[in-house]
């Protein structure tokens, strides 16, 4: 159905704002991502490019009344939407592109939904209930839709709910032909299928919608990489994950979640994909009933405050239930490893930002330069440092062999990273250690280097090749007590907001996979989580930050340095 351009003034648009604006203005406890997220969507309505369709949004909205509920104390009644979910909807089905000539588009802005709140707050009915509008009532025919999930039994708790939900609409299937795990819409040559999430049996298939549900269970990106693909052919596809917090911080899952909250912060900008993260801010007290609205937004309402403080109870009296209700009522990732954490993924996009190699002034700055050789085939970072009005800046290079991406586990982000410019792909097998080369004589040609650090070991041929083309090189020792200083320095930098670290994913991947180790007089260095002496565990931008700052310390030039 074709939707026209409309405004039905400022009380309409209004009750679509109600709950941004109670967010922004602390009538609404929230958390960051609330915050974010709410802010995303009020300045979507100033953009040239968009525009917002309350009628579409209605549409929505009064398809969904019409379902009942059939579980509980509110069986037989209305599904009628809470204000947080009333604000997803409108998100998802309000925002129009517009042409070059601001003239209205019939395309949705959004085609993909993230989805995180704790336990008991009606993400699946929501979800539910909105996959049966994609497949009736959105003017899509033949429309497929899919419930998914990691085996086919998770995936039939979220269809349980549109199956019963058709059965209060239609109990005598006039209209819909309800099955096991399927469900037919014979007028429009729709239907909705349960399947299990296995990426080669998903091959082919070209959904109009489609929800994955529990992804932090997923042990893939396959499957989404699937259904994302077999959208294309789609006008107004939507692709929805919900899910609720997760204890693997290595996983698919944990990895997405980075990726949205990026997008959140606009470090990376993607107008087709929303997110929504219910959780605790880190800091918070789980066992203070102030904070609970912010991973529970239907407290009070489908999740009651008495039958929550009971499982606070248990968690505080026991030391093995506190991680699980942490984790599934409150929204904390893997409690152990995220206590282990040096510096958190959201500090480091606190402090995140484009920088360039020509942004400084080449007559008044001096760059310090840390190198992390690879001994043969593996990860190779080169990172300058620049000291400018007390602000620390960082940029990091990336070198691969062409033929190390074949088979890496993390072939996935490296291919991000490569089509972001964000890691040269270099030729052959092995490390081309040339390509650092250009990288500093690039630097050089523009600024006065006061040192390029770097670990001797397996360095010696490039060391010598460097140093014949008159860089200032100095060997920096990879010791606990050689890092301990610039390693306390960086977290200290971090969390005061002194330095900027370039938007580069794999530096953040590389903060990801860090934990500190610490000798018997408080020595510390970064290492691989678990400290892991291979696998995906990748630490070799941080590393050569450290370097740089930890050269530069150690220079004459640091002790003029009134911000350290």
């Amino acid at each position: 159905m074709k939707e026209k351009s409309d405004s039905k003034g400022t009380d309409s648009l209004l009750k679509y704002k109600q709950y941004a604006l109670d967010v922004q203005s602390g009538k609404i406890t929230a958390n960051r991502y609330i915050k974010q997220a709410t802010k995303r969507y009020l300045d979507w309505f100033s953009r040239p490019d968009m525009e917002f369709r309350p009628r579409a949004v209605d549409r929505v909205v009064n398809f969904i009344s019409k379902l009942k509920h059939f579980k509980g104390e509110h069986a037989g009644k209305p599904f009628k939407l809470l204000d947080f979910q009333r604000f997803i909807i409108a998100n998802m089905f309000g925002f129009y592109w517009k042409d070059e000539e601001g003239k209205p588009k019939n395309r949705r802005v959004v085609q993909y939904v993230w989805f995180e709140v704790g336990r008991k707050n009606g993400k699946t009915a929501l979800a539910a209930a909105i996959l049966l509008y994609m497949m009736i009532a959105d003017g899509e025919q033949s429309s497929d839709v899919y419930f998914l999930a990691n085996s086919h039994k998770q995936a039939l708790l979220a269809y349980d709910y549109a199956h019963k939900f058709l059965g209060g609409l239609d109990p005598k299937n006039k209209l819909f032909h309800r099955f096991r795990d399927s469900i037919k819409f014979p007028m429009t040559n729709s239907q909705i299928s349960c399947l299990a999430a296995e990426a080669k049996r998903l091959d082919g298939l070209n959904p109009h919608c489609y929800l994955c549900d529990e992804y932090h269970e997923s042990t893939t990106e396959k499957v989404y990489a699937n259904m994302c693909s077999g959208m294309q052919g789609r006008r107004n596809p939507m692709g929805i994950i919900i899910t609720s917090a997760g204890f693997d911080m290595n996983g698919v899952a944990y990895t997405k979640r980075k990726e949205m909250i990026e997008i959140l912060s606009g470090k990376v900008q993607d107008d087709s994909q929303l997110v929504f993260i219910y959780c605790l801010d880190e800091g918070d007290d789980y066992k203070d009933p102030t904070t609970w609205k912010k991973a529970n937004p239907s407290l009070g309402q489908t999740l009651y405050p008495d039958k929550l403080q009971i499982e606070v109870n248990k968690a505080a009296n026991s030391p093995t239930v506190e991680p699980f209700v942490k984790c599934k009522n409150f929204g904390f990732w893997g409690l152990s490893d995220y206590e282990k954490t040096w510096l958190t993924h959201d500090e480091i996009l606190n402090v995140t930002c484009d920088i360039s190699l020509d942004q400084f002034d080449p007559d008044n700055t001096i760059v310090w330069l840390g190198v992390d050789l690879s001994s043969t085939c593996d990860l190779t970072a080169l990172s300058m440092m620049v000291v400018e009005d007390g602000i620390y800046y960082f940029k990091t290079w990336y070198f691969l062999p062409s033929l190390s991406l074949q088979q890496n586990m993390n072939q996935e982000i490296y291919r991000k990273a490569i089509n972001q410019n964000h890691l040269r792909n270099t030729c052959g097998n092995v490390v081309d250690y040339d390509e650092v080369t250009k990288v500093i004589l690039q630097i050089a040609e523009r600024y006065t280097i006061g040192g390029v650090f770097y670990d001797s070991y397996n360095s010696v041929r490039w060391a010598v090749d460097a140093t014949a083309k008159g860089f200032p090189l100095v060997p920096f020792s990879q010791s606990l007590f050689s890092y301990n200083r610039p390693t306390k320095e960086m977290g200290r930098l971090v969390k005061m907001g002194n330095c900027r670290i370039d938007n580069n994913i794999l530096t953040r991947f590389c903060f990801d996979n860090v934990e500190l180790k610490f000798d018997h007089n408080e020595n510390c260095k970064p290492v691989k989580k678990g400290f892991a002496k291979g696998g995906s565990a990748k630490v070799d931008g941080v590393l050569s930050m450290l370097t740089a700052l930890g050269g530069y310390l150690e220079s004459p030039s640091a002790q003029f340095d009134t911000s350290i």
